[in-house]
């Protein structure tokens, strides 16, 4: 079964893009994809299995979250001030300046977010949902057995 990341991102088979028709934020998921127009599988080495890779604990951490906050902050005030100055004294901007600060508000708010749902628990809840699928998926040992022979480290309970 031949890598996508080999082909440029494009089907081993009939070179159909395939990266633009699975988004980032499904990282976890079975490597191993259909090309929606020839129905061929390929490799894709973005996406993992989660069962097989572990539910990232740096992922559940709500630190990383406040730091990112404290950025957020950080580019409010560091280019909020000079554009209500530059506002109120002279009656323009500079959208340089003004795309940084939403910007910043957009990085404040996203990290309060995700701090939000890390410390109630909603996050960890998503993952363990995503790991009932993963080992769902490796429940089927023809699975589990090709993923094997593609080099994961898959545990022995589902060979």
């Amino acid at each position: 079964m031949t890598a996508i990341n080999s082909t440029g991102g494009k089907c081993p088979s009939c070179g159909a893009d395939v990266l633009k028709e699975y988004s980032v934020l499904k990282e976890y998921s079975s490597p191993i994809r259909t090309c929606k127009k020839c129905g061929q599988q390929y490799h894709d080495k973005r996406f993992k299995e989660l069962a097989i890779s572990g539910i990232p604990e740096k992922n559940l951490s709500y630190k990383q979250s406040l730091i990112m906050a404290a950025l957020g902050v950080i580019c409010v005030l560091v280019f909020g001030i000079p554009t209500y100055f530059s506002i109120t004294r002279s009656g323009y901007y500079y959208t340089g300046v003004v795309a940084m600060l939403i910007t910043g508000f957009i990085m404040l708010i996203m990290s309060i977010i995700d701090a939000v749902t890390i410390k109630t628990g909603i996050k960890k809840k998503g993952y363990e949902k995503k790991l009932a699928l993963s080992e769902e998926r490796l429940s089927n040992r023809a699975y589990a057995q090709q993923l094997a022979d593609l080099g994961y480290n898959v545990p022995d309970k589902y060979l």
